[in-house]
């Protein structure tokens, strides 16, 4: 299990020197590897940090090499969603995260598209022997030795280990980390898919070839049945399906005035979602003679503009409304009900996996019929009755959103 480890950690995880012959043709065991980190919920490296400036200049001035020869040079370009973390949301970050780079990578280099390949990593358990060597978690060995096991019991087991300590900060720290990175393996196709093929043995377990090999083994072309490559076709957004995704918000300035305020939201449809918002405040002191009473019932339709996450994005809607109102302050109170409509915009931004940050404002025209009164000997006597109109800002948004799947969404009908 050792000897494993330390194959995979030198062959696999630490990146290569790229070795050529004179006419700029990778040799037959050459591979390089280069690695670039992102920001949660962005499709381009972070180029403040300085090891991306590096390794992308480097991994452009390699691959402009191979300009004039294409057909000897492979790059695999993969991304991992981590551990208990496969979904489709993390899926179309990844995929989106690859195809821009590909096409940056495509004209900087000269290089055709037909030599790279998107790789989902899915948990990336090998990844993640690569994270823990350079990280300074205490139990390390148990974690290498945990990741070799049982494929099945790895995320139990890891829950288990120091009653659950070491899972927490691996989720608080190093799960994020590798969802964040995404790896670039160069080099002669036949090296690149050795190497491909010895990191896919840890995803599934296969410490003994033998295991799925038999006697005469070719372990490369099997594994690699099991997870083939897929060509670059830049993937639209539209190719995943978000109905079906379901989210509850709570808007806060709301909330800090005192009216509790809900909203569920439901998407039908990659770029169409429907919202049903209610606030109620039922606040009462008849001996003070005070009343703070509010309903609104408000339905609405978004359009969302063309996004990898259903966490992020910006909207425009429409909506109707109804509302019903009673204040009172100790004197003169006010008691009507009224219809409204408008036009919304906002947007979304996500804050984990599972919860975003909604800003938006509404503005449209509202209509309200009212009665002033007065309190009397605890009656309240009616003063006067208007209607009047009202055109301007109807709402304003700032809430914490929630998707208890997620976010999660299946794979639609269209190509990625």
């Amino acid at each position: 299990m050792r000897n494993l480890w330390h194959f995979l950690l030198g062959v696999c995880l630490i990146s290569s020197p790229v070795a050529f012959s004179q006419n700029n043709v990778l040799l037959p065991d050459s591979v390089g590897r280069t690695k670039l980190t992102y920001r949660i919920g962005q499709n381009a490296p972070d180029m403040t940090v300085h090891s991306n400036k590096v390794n992308l200049s480097s991994l452009i001035r390699n691959l402009k090499a191979f300009s004039i020869n294409a057909d000897s040079v492979a790059v695999d370009i993969t991304y991992f969603s981590g551990p208990g973390a496969v979904n489709s949301i993390n899926r179309g970050i990844g995929d989106s995260r690859a195809a821009m780079l590909i096409k940056d990578l495509v004209a900087k280099t000269g290089l055709p598209d037909s030599v790279f390949y998107i790789i989902d990593g899915e948990e990336g358990w090998a990844e993640l022997l690569s994270v823990i060597s350079s990280s300074d978690i205490n139990d390390a060995e148990a974690v290498v030795e945990i990741i070799n096991g049982d494929p099945a019991k790895r995320l139990s087991r890891l829950k288990k280990l120091n009653k659950g300590k070491t899972y927490a900060y691996l989720k608080e720290t190093v799960f994020p980390e590798l969802r964040g990175r995404v790896n670039v393996t160069f080099g002669s196709p036949a090296a690149v898919d050795s190497v491909l093929s010895a990191v896919r043995m840890v995803e599934l377990g296969i410490n003994n070839r033998d295991k799925i090999c038999g006697e005469n083994c070719v372990c490369a072309a099997k594994i690699q049945a099991l997870s083939p490559h897929k060509p670059v076709v830049y993937p639209e957004p539209a190719g995943f399906s978000y109905a079906g995704d379901f989210a509850i918000k709570t808007n806060l300035i709301y909330d800090f005035v005192t009216v509790p305020s809900i909203e569920l939201e439901y998407r039908f449809h990659n770029n169409w979602s429907a919202a049903l918002e209610y606030d109620m405040a039922w606040w009462k002191n008849k001996r003070k003679n005070k009343c703070f009473e509010l309903a609104l019932v408000s339905p609405e339709v978004r359009w969302w503009f063309p996004t990898a996450t259903p966490l992020k994005g910006y909207y425009v809607g429409a909506f109707p409304g109804y509302t019903w109102y009673d204040f009172e302050n100790g004197g003169t109170g006010h008691r009507g009900s009224g219809v409204f409509g408008g036009i919304s915009f906002g947007l979304s931004h996500p804050i984990s996996s599972q919860v975003a940050f909604e800003a938006g404002l509404g503005v449209g025209y509202m209509n309200l019929r009212y009665k002033d009164y007065e309190p009397v000997d605890g009656h309240h006597v009616y003063s006067r009755e208007k209607t009047t109109g009202y055109f301007g800002p109807l709402k304003i948004k700032f809430a914490i959103v929630w998707h208890p799947w997620g976010g999660e969404t299946k794979k639609g009908k269209g190509k990625k």
